[in-house]
């Protein structure tokens, strides 16, 4: 059992992506003058402190947590890794994780959705759009925090609750010139990502959907490193996303794709996601759509990939964020015949900050 234990942590903390990840993600998230340090390491430097040991072996004890979890199709609130943060907490010990990944992403996101729906009220100040920003986006590059937005175009529930950066970027519906930026962060090839540029809009022209699992179709030679940066898997969590985000995600024309029932599609959510975790397989009768290619299943699905972990103890707060990357033999859309079981699960370090209280 102790030889499993040790397997799965160190499959969580020593991955073939680590670096890459470790890498993007400072240069995407933290911005490029500015390197948190990531992974395990980072903890563990304090290890000869009592605090920051229980503290490391918090988190390892969570991923743990999620790595055993007998269904990692899905995320949701009757996992049993809420019963072990529960069982963490003490009266100078309190521990809390959230997902920060099942939001409006503000490096990709387009304003075809933000702008098109009642999305741009929550988030924006009076005046501002995601038409602005994402000229501005494209003016200075990609956002390393919504913080940097809040004085002049975020509403303060937006940093809070609806908006982040910490999300993969799903080909099928990011932003072309955010894909390209990443294209060019990642390998380098300039002339590359024109051509990178040209096959997505090609695809989009025709009407064609990229699944996770045939993603060397477009990524072609760059696959390597590329994924899992861009990838083609659900953006969003049905089970933890706001329900202000969902109900007018649901209600989104999808370009001239409508839902038939975006309103019950919200209530059978909003009614029992607290209680009963959804797989991908049911979300087609829950949105009532049998063709798997909708975008709907771009935005909306039952997996979370980034996650905050937050611990306060009398003197001090330590936020640590962690990633899932997503198997790229799977498409985590509705298919019935999907091995999620016999799936190795990764899951990485990405950020670890220590502050006094």
């Amino acid at each position: 059992m102790a030889d499993k234990k040790q397997d799965k942590l160190t499959e969580a903390f020593a991955t073939p992506y680590a670096f890459m990840l470790i890498v993007f993600l400072s240069i995407i998230f933290i911005g490029l003058s500015y390197v948190i340090s990531s992974g395990r390491q980072d903890i563990s430097m304090l290890s000869d402190i009592t605090e920051e040991k229980r503290v490391q072996e918090t988190i390892e004890e969570i991923i743990e947590a999620i790595l055993n979890d007998e269904t990692p199709e899905s995320d949701s609130c009757v996992d049993l890794v809420w019963n072990k943060i529960e069982s963490l907490n003490t009266d100078n010990f309190y521990v809390t994780m959230s997902d920060i990944s099942s939001r409006i992403n503000l490096n990709y996101f387009r304003d075809e959705l933000i702008d098109g729906t009642d999305i741009n009220k929550l988030l924006f100040k009076k005046g501002k759009s995601m038409s602005e920003l994402e000229q501005y986006r494209h003016d200075i590059g990609l956002f390393p925090d919504p913080q940097c937005l809040q004085d002049d175009y975020l509403t303060e529930d937006a940093v809070l609750k609806y908006a982040t950066v910490h999300s993969y970027m799903n080909i099928n519906i990011a932003d072309e010139l955010a894909l390209t930026e990443l294209f060019k962060i990642r390998t380098g090839n300039d002339a590359g990502s024109e051509s990178f540029r040209r096959r997505v809009q090609n695809e989009r022209m025709n009407n064609a959907v990229v699944s996770n699992n045939n993603l060397k179709t477009i990524l072609e030679t760059h696959m390597d490193m590329l994924y899992p940066f861009i990838n083609a898997v659900p953006v969003m969590n049905i089970h933890y996303v706001a329900e202000e985000i969902l109900i007018r995600t649901l209600k989104y024309d999808f370009g001239d794709k409508p839902l038939s029932y975006p309103d019950r599609a919200y209530n059978t959510i909003i009614q029992s996601r607290d209680s009963r975790e959804f797989k991908p397989e049911n979300l087609k009768s829950v949105f009532t759509i049998d063709d798997v290619s909708h975008p709907i299943f771009d935005y909306c699905g039952t997996k979370s990939w980034f996650w905050e972990i937050l611990i306060s103890t009398a003197d001090n707060k330590y936020k640590t964020v962690i990633a899932e990357i997503p198997d790229i033999g799977l498409s985590y859309r509705p298919e019935e015949d999907a091995d999620y079981i016999n799936t190795k699960r990764i899951i990485q370090i990405i950020s670890s900050v220590k502050s006094e209280e």
